[in-house]
């Protein structure tokens, strides 16, 4: 399975200095077109967000006084992509998806999509985890590593922060291994 990403970069400034960036990096499939569209897509609407809020940074930051915008903190969204499983009939993508204004993270949140790449339809956790774990994957996400399929549960923003703690991304989510049988029986192929 080949598998291209694709990466764009944007950022608008004023007065030479950065007021908004953003960076989004998404597979796509040479050889499955609905599913290179869907990331496309994706990225496209995250490319309209971002210009929009650029705009009420920019307003923001040219109708601050000179010496203000010494400490103005820019806007910054970020998307990256990774092929978390790939073989001929199945793919698994995990995405992490920031926004941040300086520091200080606005937003985070990890999704994931498993792709019979045949077919080029979404895989239902059903087809690899038992029913309770299945429900559970269904509210939250989950991607296939190879081995297990993994449960991700967002915890954005209910995670809290120790008293001294520094806090990290992967401080956000809490991923929970389960056992699966064999992939291509799952995804309704013969053996």
């Amino acid at each position: 399975m080949n598998i291209v990403m694709e990466e764009k970069k944007y950022s608008v400034s004023s007065y030479g200095n950065a007021v908004a960036r953003a960076y989004f990096l998404y597979p796509r499939f040479p050889a499955a077109q609905r599913i290179s569209d869907f990331y496309a897509e994706m990225a496209e609407e995250l490319h309209t967000f971002f210009e929009k809020a650029a705009g009420a940074y920019l307003a923001e930051y040219e109708n601050m006084a000179r010496g203000e915008r010494k400490n103005f903190e820019p806007l910054c969204i970020r998307l990256f992509s990774s092929a978390a499983f790939a073989e001929e009939e199945i793919a698994s993508i995990v995405q992490e998806y920031a926004v941040s204004s300086g520091k200080e993270l606005l937003f985070y949140r990890k999704f994931c999509q498993v792709w019979d790449t045949e077919r080029e339809l979404l895989l239902p956790p059903r087809r690899f985890l038992s029913r309770r774990d299945a429900k559970k994957a269904e509210k939250n996400e989950f991607y296939i590593n190879g081995e297990h399929a993994v449960i991700v549960e967002n915890l954005f923003p209910q995670a809290q922060t120790e008293a001294g703690r520094r806090i990290r991304l992967c401080d956000y989510t809490r991923e929970t291994k389960r056992e699966i049988e064999n992939i291509s029986s799952r995804t309704g192929e013969q053996s």
